[in-house]
């Protein structure tokens, strides 16, 4: 029960590091467990120029869980700076057998067209994907 609190949690971007006992693990050989992720946005620029795909990380996870760095190994650069600063603020519960872990974000576009600024929809499937969706920005020039 405590386990699926906690993957809850994790998943709408609450931080939860100290709503567990220090002596809880995750078991060996596990997926690396995410203690804590943050909502992000689909780049304006990006939606305006009707730019989606998929953008390929490397985490470096350092000792106290956090990352210590992110390297883009594929992906459109104007969606990439979103996910590399996004990335940058996970925390994940540190394991010996883990020093780096790749995340998967996917920027998908959505009909119909809005000419407002819309929230991009962020689903998590943790530890490795993010999906995030937006409408295309409809452009009107009078």
């Amino acid at each position: 029960m405590r386990l699926n609190v906690l993957f809850a949690l994790a998943a709408i971007g609450t931080e939860v590091l100290g709503a567990l006992p220090h002596s809880w693990s995750p078991p060996i050989g596990s997926e690396p467990c995410v203690a804590h992720v943050e909502s992000l946005e689909y780049p304006e620029v990006a939606r305006a120029a009707h730019v989606d795909g998929i953008v390929s990380l490397r985490l470096k996870v350092a000792l106290d869980g956090r990352v210590d760095s992110v390297e883009k190994l594929s992906g459109p650069e104007i969606l990439a700076k979103e996910a590399e600063k996004n990335a940058g603020r996970w925390v994940f519960f540190w394991e010996p057998h883990v020093n780096t872990v790749e995340v998967q974000y996917e920027f998908r576009l959505t009909q119909p067209r809005s000419d407002s600024r819309v929230s991009a929809a962020v689903k998590f499937d943790l530890p490795t994907k993010v999906l995030v969706t937006a409408p295309e920005r409809e452009i009107n020039i009078d």
